[in-house]
């Protein structure tokens, strides 16, 4: 009986650590919808919150999710007058999408560039 018990103790913790591993990106994964949904409204601010949740996830992110969160992360910071922070998100997004160039739709891709473009023409950059 009491190795029984055990060994369900045993197989719950085993579980709860295995959710726990893969919970965390499949949360990352929907916040990172949750910020493209609301940066698609306009609503960068908000965006922007959902976008600083992920970034300890980022990493750990499928190559496409990743180039998506930087591409977020810096439009977000661009809207908002985030100059500083919209240059360094986006260069990483765009490194990220010249490899995998699916992960932002054309028009996103465009803007990405015009942004970049309007932000590296800055003195001292």
């Amino acid at each position: 009986m009491r190795t029984m018990q055990g060994y369900r103790r045993a197989c719950l913790w085993w579980a709860m650590g295995i959710a726990l591993a893969f919970g965390g990106c499949a949360s990352a994964e929907a916040d990172l919808a949750i910020a493209h949904r609301l940066y698609r409204d306009a609503r960068y601010e908000a965006a922007e919150r959902w976008l600083e949740e992920v970034e300890p996830d980022a990493a750990r992110l499928a190559a496409g999710d990743r180039a998506r969160f930087y591409y977020l992360r810096g439009m977000c910071a661009y809207r908002l007058g985030q100059r500083e922070d919209a240059r360094h998100y986006l260069v990483l997004g765009s490194r990220l999408l010249v490899r995998d160039a699916s992960a932002v739709d054309a028009e996103g891709r465009a803007a990405l560039q015009r942004a970049l473009s309007d932000l590296l023409r800055e003195p001292g950059v």
